[in-house]
């Protein structure tokens, strides 16, 4: 970071299917085409979501060294690692496999504004296994402050300034094929965090707003 600056390099829907995958060969040009602009290195790559195709953990593993790679050619750049904020889309999950979570997904629509049990989040989050443990692999730019499988909020202090970051695992209700409207986001449980003033608060989340049940409370509250 210079000149009282921070860049943010973001990265989304690359869809990598396979370590041949012609994404790939774009991964390895974004390095050079970032420090080829005058006075840019980013300190924090964002990513937000469908990295890969299907959230094969074959998939995870296919682009892992790569996304190691572009971070080492910027710090290499720079002599300063970048960070990493990542969210997953609805193609970073195995969301086909589970006929019961399908089920709690309906369920959870009927009565969106019911308290949801954490086994029921556990299951619908289970397809998105394999980007937990990849997402692992990757630092944040700064303290956690609170995480779950749904959001994870991480603090920064850079120049005198406060800002968060919110990680929104918004495709967690995902089904396949997707389908307009039908997100669910228990905005309710986690108004707390958003009470603590900062300077700025970036949101991450795959989806536009109007892909969830609940638009204008998931709007006010990003």
């Amino acid at each position: 970071m210079s000149n009282s600056k921070i860049t943010i390099l973001h990265l989304s829907d690359i869809h990598t299917d396979s370590a041949t995958h012609y994404s790939i060969n774009r991964i390895n040009k974004i390095s050079a085409a970032v420090l080829s602009a005058e006075q840019v290195s980013p300190s924090i790559i964002a990513v937000t979501g469908d990295m890969v195709f299907g959230g094969s953990n074959a998939e995870f593993e296919a682009i892992e060294p790569h996304f190691s790679k572009l971070a080492q050619d910027l710090e290499s750049a720079s002599g300063t690692a970048p960070s990493w904020v990542m969210v997953p889309g609805n193609h970073d999950g195995e969301f086909k496999k589970s006929n019961a979570r399908n089920a709690n997904i309906e369920a959870l629509l009927r009565t969106p504004e019911s308290p949801i049990d954490d086994s029921v989040i556990e299951l619908c989050t289970g397809p998105e296994n394999n980007y937990f443990e990849f997402r692992k692999k990757f630092n944040h730019p700064g303290e956690v402050i609170f995480q779950d499988r749904l959001l994870t909020i991480i603090r920064l202090e850079v120049y005198g300034k406060t800002i968060q970051f919110w990680e929104f695992n918004v495709s967690w209700t995902s089904l396949v094929p997707e389908q307009q409207g039908k997100l669910v986001f228990p905005v309710k449980s986690y108004g707390v965090y958003a009470r603590e003033e900062v300077d700025h608060r970036i949101a991450l989340l795959h989806h536009q707003i109007g892909r969830a049940s609940c638009r204008e409370r998931v709007s006010t509250f990003v």
